[in-house]
């Protein structure tokens, strides 16, 4: 048994990390923690010792990285989706079931091969649905603003009406 430093619990000494022959005065919760402060706090140097790292240990960082590829081709397309959307990609297959394989605006079928965006409330980050490309740079070009869009839809729909009367 063992007493943490910062948290004071009695602990059985695997709750500690070994730092060489020894064992950290911290248990593994407040290492944690006081880690996670630590890299927010200094950001700047833990990307310069990660790419200082990076360097060094080229050709093993990318040869693990083409190793755990290969054995598992959707691991990353899962892990970038939880990383930025916060869902997993079964999560996605099943958007992707219920739209029917095909955009949530124009609904039209992905037949090109690439995967539909992601579409997703940017000042929430909840996800709303799936788009195809043009959908998807339509409504960023317009930043999400439901009323620039309503507007956009009228002003084509006035157009319309006044291009059909010109022509006859």
């Amino acid at each position: 048994m063992k007493s943490c430093t910062k948290c004071q619990k009695q602990l059985p000494i695997t709750q500690f990390y070994r730092k060489g022959n020894r064992h950290t005065s911290l248990c593994r919760d407040c290492w944690s923690a006081h880690y996670r402060k630590w890299k927010t706090e200094n950001k700047a140097s833990v990307m310069i010792a990660r790419k200082v790292y990076y360097e060094k240990n080229k050709e093993d960082s990318l040869r693990y990285s083409r190793k755990r590829y290969a054995e598992n081709p959707l691991r990353s397309k899962d892990m970038r989706l939880r990383r930025i959307f916060g869902i997993t990609l079964s999560q996605y297959e099943d958007m992707f079931r219920l739209q029917n394989g095909g955009c949530a605006i124009c609904h039209k079928q992905n037949l090109n091969g690439r995967r539909l965006a992601v579409d997703h409330n940017h000042a929430t980050g909840t996800v709303r649905g799936l788009l195809c490309h043009k959908c998807n740079v339509g409504l960023g070009h317009f930043f999400d603003n439901a009323e620039a869009i309503r507007a956009a839809a009228d002003y084509l729909e006035a157009r319309s009406y006044i291009e059909s009367r010109s022509r006859a």
